[in-house]
């Protein structure tokens, strides 16, 4: 039997996983990802610093769809935390 990645992280409360951390929050979905975008706005109310980019032209693996875009979101987060 295997075991679908999704069934891994489906009931993960990253919220509650993350509710210690003060290091800085990017939130980056793809701007098709239906299921995350939907989820960004109770992320956000919970993490009032954190910050949401929407990737365009992208679903749900915005990282290898868009490389280059996300690249940008992770250098400027980088940039904040260096």
């Amino acid at each position: 039997m295997t075991t679908s990645p999704n069934s891994l992280i489906q009931g993960v409360d990253y919220a509650k996983a993350m509710a210690d951390f003060s290091g800085p929050i990017v939130i980056a979905n793809g701007e098709r990802d239906t299921p995350n975008r939907e989820g960004e706005s109770r992320f956000l109310e919970q993490f009032p610093n954190a910050d949401s980019v929407v990737i365009t032209d992208a679903g749900h693996a915005c990282a290898l769809q868009q490389p280059e875009r996300f690249a940008h979101v992770v250098e400027r987060l980088m940039a904040v935390t260096t």
